[in-house]
């Protein structure tokens, strides 16, 4: 797999996910990836958790930074930014609705909500390609774009939306992920086309030193 293997230690979280930025920065210029996806392996991993604060991370340095709530069976992010303008389905469904978003956007932080959805999810309306939304504007205006994704346990919409991102980093919990369901997580996001950037282990002990290597 190409990629790396962070390990992110609660007591020094800060300084984690400052490297763990510095990793997604090597990645995104190595593979010239702006659209990240991070997927938990099972629910409370903290994925979403990570994609918070990379974003937050990012976006002090100066990095134009978007986060999309795509998960839809979690939609954490999407109840921190509220429900004020065009949601992540807005833009889906109507043309009119990403120049609309790109007007508020006014901080090198921004995050899109995934608003209201009935049986048809964000996933189900990208995978049918018949979207309102282009992926290539989104690469115009922002220089990092991390996509929040729901674990394949809770949904399907990884597998549909992961094929047109530029890469994924698979989250695993120390102590909680079983290494055959990572590797099955894995191979079944291989199948969509998927490009694996990496694995995040996180939560591990304060006493193993994060560092990344090759897998």
């Amino acid at each position: 797999m190409a990629g790396r293997i962070a390990a992110l230690h609660a007591p020094s979280f800060e300084r984690d996910i400052k490297d763990l930025k510095a990793a997604i920065t090597g990645l995104r210029r190595a593979h010239k990836a702006k659209l990240i996806g991070l997927i938990g392996v099972e629910p409370q991993t903290g994925a979403t958790s990570l994609v918070y604060h990379v974003g937050q991370t990012a976006a002090a340095a100066g990095t134009r930074t978007l986060i999309v709530d795509a998960s839809a069976a979690n939609p954490t992010l999407s109840n921190l930014a509220g429900q004020h303008g065009p949601s992540l389905m807005d833009l889906l469904n109507h043309q009119d609705a990403y120049p609309e978003f790109i007007r508020q956007v006014s901080s090198d932080l921004t995050i899109l909500p995934i608003g209201r959805f009935g049986r048809v999810t964000p996933g189900d309306r990208i995978g049918s390609e018949q979207t309102a939304l282009n992926f290539g504007d989104m690469r115009e205006r922002f220089d990092l774009i991390l996509f929040d994704l729901p674990p394949l346990q809770t949904s399907t919409d990884a597998k549909s939306i992961s094929p047109h991102l530029d890469g994924l980093i698979i989250v695993a919990r120390h102590g909680v992920t079983a290494f055959l369901t990572l590797s099955d997580v894995a191979r079944q996001l291989r199948t969509t086309g998927a490009e694996l950037l990496g694995i995040v282990l996180n939560a591990s002990p304060q006493q193993k030193k994060a560092k990344w290597r090759s897998p």
